[in-house]
């Protein structure tokens, strides 16, 4: 955590200097990202090559996205607007949903 937060502008509250109890943080400016802009299929294939299974609910968070399972998490609202595929194909989300799989 702190080499992130070394690289991070962090507005997180502190009492007397100290941070608030918490060891994780909210980066709100992503650091730069370089990829393409993909169809909701491109990135359904992407997320599968990679290993994770789609799940059959769409439009949680935005309307025709998908949603996904790995290693005991779900991921919600993947959509073009909030995942970009880097040259090799590599799916990088920066606003989705992640919650532990029921």
């Amino acid at each position: 955590m702190d080499r992130l937060a070394d690289r991070t502008t962090s507005t997180e509250p502190k009492a007397n200097g100290q941070r608030s109890g918490h060891d994780w943080l909210i980066v709100t400016t992503p650091p730069d990202v370089s990829g393409n802009q993909a169809s909701i299929a491109d990135l359904d294939q992407a997320f599968r090559d990679l290993g994770f299974e789609v799940l059959p609910w769409r439009g949680i968070g935005y309307a025709g996205s998908i949603a996904l399972r790995k290693d005991g998490l779900d991921i919600w609202d993947i959509h073009p607007a909030n995942v970009l595929l880097t040259e090799p194909g590599l799916p990088v989300p920066f606003d989705v949903m992640i919650t532990p799989s029921p």
